[in-house]
């Protein structure tokens, strides 16, 4: 990840470590053509299911928050998550109808309200719908982008 999203984090996991918590990371700078390759991938696997007209929904069609350095899949250690992590299913997201503005899903844990709230508290975070342990830096990411058409480009370089 990039050091200025790092320092982010690092402010959150304080929170956490303050609150008796523990982030893990499970995921976070992806290349983009592993990005490419899980995308193809899932989309022939679900060429008849549903998963399949909402694929966007869980896998970027383009570069990504995590192709840039500037997101992280993250849970609370030993807690009690709605979903494995990465499970491509409806019961995985984070709000209904696709939208923030709509509600929490009802398949939100305590502990995964806990994990968004530590996120979501502080300065500069945002996430997805679909995802409940996704968090990035939207300003972290255009600025990389901003120096490369694809972001991709820009980390072969570094």
């Amino acid at each position: 990840i990039t050091y200025p999203f790092a320092q982010m984090i690092k402010g959150v996991a304080q929170t956490a470590i303050n609150n008796g918590d523990r982030l893990v990371i499970n995921d976070a700078y992806r290349p983009y053509n592993v990005s490419r390759y899980i995308y193809n991938t899932a989309r022939s696997a679900a060429a008849n299911s549903d998963v399949n007209n909402n694929l966007t929904w869980f896998l970027a069609g383009s570069v990504s928050k995590h192709n840039t350095g500037c997101a992280i899949d993250v849970t609370l250690e030993g807690a009690n998550m709605p979903t494995p992590m990465h499970a491509l299913a409806m019961a995985a997201s984070k709000y209904r109808y696709f939208s923030s503005n709509s509600g929490f899903a009802s398949t939100m844990t305590s502990d995964a309200m806990k994990l968004h709230n530590y996120f979501m508290n502080a300065q500069g975070f945002t996430d997805l719908a679909s995802e409940w342990w996704h968090y990035q830096s939207n300003s972290c990411h255009n600025t990389i982008v901003g120096v490369s058409s694809t972001g991709a480009s820009f980390w072969s370089n570094v």
